[in-house]
């Protein structure tokens, strides 16, 4: 019997996908006593309130011997079903007691710890047959620093037609919206001047997209390209001029004496890269060393001595490990980069946080959608954003699925967070946030060709998607 019950549980983890119950609330401090409200919102789900009904009303002692009786059980991810005694070593999910209240099921009790607690619903027959009477719903703990942080999604490396990519760069605040997108910046090749009329008119259409300023840096020819997110103004070389050369001679010279078998070329571009770096964080913006396993023609043009050396430079913030390559052939040289960077992060100890964009040229394109970035912060301010990447409370991101209804992303980062953003995943946040996301984007693109009554309605899906981020998360009464 104990072995059916933990061949039924385990396979209620896989049923939990089909949605059976629903929660408006899913994330709680940890050890958190409080009353889960639960939907019934399947077939399967309603069978089983119809059950539950009878039986409060009947008394469990008064069901028929062989009729199927239901169960609210609770057990979490660390294999624990309880930390009571009785059932701390058990198969069987421990018993709790629930109350109905129309099609909702509450539930009080204790979440203890940080970690992913299971609610279990069964309709056990006398002899259960097969495993298909179990169903549970998710809820996560998590520690009250990191409670008080909420899920953001964006792209900081897209182009626009400024410079080498295909729409105006207001357009892709309606594109990014399409894309469930919360945050952008569209970092155009050595140019400034698309930032203020992108961030006026994410403003003016009401959206709540957040735009943070942005420029690709680098020099004419240099195959080392930064991203410099958040500052007040360009900073890239449109030419080498005397004067930028004579700049630029000191750090080669000790390139040179430090890095003798490396050809003076590629010491040039190293040079460059990091004047320019450092320019941009002395101007406040986060700099990111962007796609290492870029392969334009037949090669990487980063080789792996440059990708060594601009992790040991300390000079960025993070590297974009994922770059939307990740959707071509190329896929293996991102997990080659994604190597090359562990490694040196573990040898040198060097604190560097992987982030993820899609460096798309057409946001117009399904596959924009896929490559993101997840930050976990109070807000979506770009101070906020610039303290969570330092901090490594970002996971790179990539959807390995074309299916839109059927997303399977892949995250990277540190532990807690990708456990975090797996949750996420599991529980359908996002899911119903981009449905939400891609109605506003559809309309700010009606704005955009000027019709002025879908504002109100813009207006109210952004209060929508707040509303909901809102209530994912457990308020105290």
């Amino acid at each position: 019997m104990k072995i059916k019950l933990l061949c039924g549980i385990c396979l209620c983890l896989l049923a939990g996908t089909l949605a059976a119950f629903e929660a408006k609330t899913r994330i709680f401090p940890a050890n958190s006593e409080a009353v889960l409200r639960i939907k019934a919102s399947s077939k399967w789900a309603k069978e089983w309130l119809n059950i539950a009904v009878e039986m409060k009303k009947a008394g469990k002692d008064k069901v028929k011997k062989g009729r199927a009786w239901p169960l609210v059980g609770y057990f979490r991810e660390d294999r624990r079903y309880s930390d009571s005694e009785e059932y701390r070593s058990s198969f069987i999910p421990e018993p709790l007691d629930f109350t109905i209240d129309g099609d909702e099921i509450l539930v009080k009790t204790k979440l203890p710890g940080e970690n992913v607690h299971y609610i279990v619903f069964s309709k056990l027959p006398a002899k259960p047959k097969g495993f298909r009477n179990f169903r549970n719903i998710k809820f996560q703990t998590l520690d009250q620093e990191t409670f008080k942080l909420r899920p953001f999604k964006g792209n900081v490396h897209q182009h626009s037609n400024v410079s080498d990519g295909k729409f105006d760069p207001q357009d892709h605040v309606a594109y990014a919206r399409i894309a469930g997108f919360d945050f952008i910046s569209v970092a155009d090749h050595r140019s400034f001047k698309q930032n203020a009329p992108t961030i006026a008119w994410a403003e003016k259409s009401g959206s709540g997209l957040t735009v943070y300023p942005g420029e690709e840096l680098h020099t004419p020819n240099n195959v080392l390209h930064a991203l410099s997110i958040g500052g007040t103004t360009g900073h890239s070389v449109s030419s080498r001029t005397p004067e930028w050369n004579k700049t630029v001679q000191p750090v080669l010279n000790e390139l040179i004496k430090k890095y003798p078998g490396i050809s003076e070329n590629d010491l040039v571009c190293w040079a460059e890269s990091l004047i320019l770096a450092r320019r941009a964080k002395a101007d406040g913006a986060l700099v990111v060393y962007c796609h290492p396993a870029w392969r334009p023609r037949h090669y990487i043009n980063n080789n792996f001595p440059m990708i060594d050396f601009l992790i040991r430079s300390k000079e960025f913030h993070a590297i974009e490990i994922i770059n939307s390559t990740m959707a071509d052939n190329s896929r293996r040289d991102n997990l080659d980069a994604w190597a090359v960077f562990h490694e040196i992060c573990v040898e040198t100890g060097t604190k560097i946080t992987p982030i993820s964009n899609s460096d798309s040229h057409n946001v117009s394109k399904d596959a924009y959608r896929r490559t993101y970035s997840l930050i976990f912060a109070p807000d979506c301010t770009f101070a906020s954003f610039k303290e969570a990447v330092i901090n490594g409370r970002i996971v790179a991101s990539y959807d390995i699925s074309p299916d839109r209804a059927n997303p399977q992303p892949l995250h990277l980062g540190a532990s807690k967070y990708v456990r975090y953003a797996n949750f996420l995943d599991a529980a359908g946040y996002w899911k119903k946030h981009d449905e939400i996301a891609r109605k506003q984007g559809v309309l700010i693109q009606k704005l955009r060709k000027g019709d002025q009554s879908v504002l109100p309605e813009i207006t109210k899906l952004a209060e929508e998607i707040n509303q909901y981020r809102s209530d994912f998360y457990y308020q105290a009464k």
